[in-house]
């Protein structure tokens, strides 16, 4: 299993790596719940 860093940036989002985005299919303005 793959882990992978999350963070919270200065503006209090969370960043998703990129290669999980692509995994999950989200792209901008896709909601998570």
């Amino acid at each position: 299993m793959t882990t992978y860093r999350t963070v919270v940036s200065s503006k209090g989002q969370v960043v998703i790596p990129a290669e999980l985005r692509e995994q999950l299919g989200l792209k901008k303005g896709t909601p998570a719940t």
